[in-house]
């Protein structure tokens, strides 16, 4: 899970790496949704 920080941030934008998220994607998912995919 923790493999990339990158990878870690797109799945818990609320983390304090959601700053590369943003960069990423304007809208990033709440973390419910990426369970749901996960």
């Amino acid at each position: 899970m923790r493999s990339h920080p990158l990878e870690f941030s797109l799945f818990y934008p609320e983390f304090p790496h959601n700053n590369h998220v943003e960069t990423l994607s304007p809208t990033p998912k709440p973390p419910t949704s990426a369970r749901r995919t996960g």
